[in-house]
C-alpha cells in the first residue's frame, strides 16, 4: 500500500525491499522473482554472479541517459546498472551491486563496480 508502480526500476526497488527481510516466507520470495522475471527484457539477467563468497543470481535494471542530450547526433550513454544478487536455492537477497554503462567521461570505463553491499 502506498506504493508506486510500474516500470522495471521501481519494481526492482520493491522486489528488494520485500527480499530483505529474513522473515518473508520461501514462497513469498518466489513469486516477487516470478513478478520480476514478467518484465523480460527490461531486466538483466546474470545467471552466475560471485558475492561476499556466495553465488547467486543478478536482477539488474539498467539507467541511462544520452551524454549531451541537447546533441543533434546520437549520442553514447552513460548511467549505472543496479543489481540484485539472489541465492538460486533459497531466494534470499545475497546482496547488491552498482556498475557503470559507458565512460562519462571521467576516465571511469563502462563496467566498473561502483558499490557492492552484501
Amino acid at each position: 500500500p502506498g506504493l508506486a508502480g510500474g516500470d522495471a526500476a521501481t519494481a526492482l526497488g520493491h522486489a528488494a525491499t520485500l527480499l530483505e527481510l529474513p522473515s518473508t516466507p520461501t514462497d513469498l520470495r518466489r513469486a516477487v522473482l516470478r513478478a520480476l522475471a514478467s518484465y523480460g527484457d527490461e531486466l538483466s539477467l546474470d545467471g552466475e554472479v560471485t558475492l561476499g563468497g556466495r553465488t547467486g543470481v543478478a536482477l539488474g535494471v539498467t539507467e541511462t541517459s544520452a551524454v549531451e542530450p541537447g546533441a543533434r547526433t546520437a549520442q553514447p550513454e552513460n548511467g549505472t546498472l543496479t543489481e540484485l544478487v539472489i541465492d538460486r536455492a533459497s531466494g534470499q537477497l545475497l546482496g547488491y551491486r552498482i556498475s557503470t554503462v559507458g565512460d562519462g567521461g571521467l576516465g571511469v570505463p563502462g563496467g566498473t563496480l561502483s558499490l557492492v553491499r552484501f
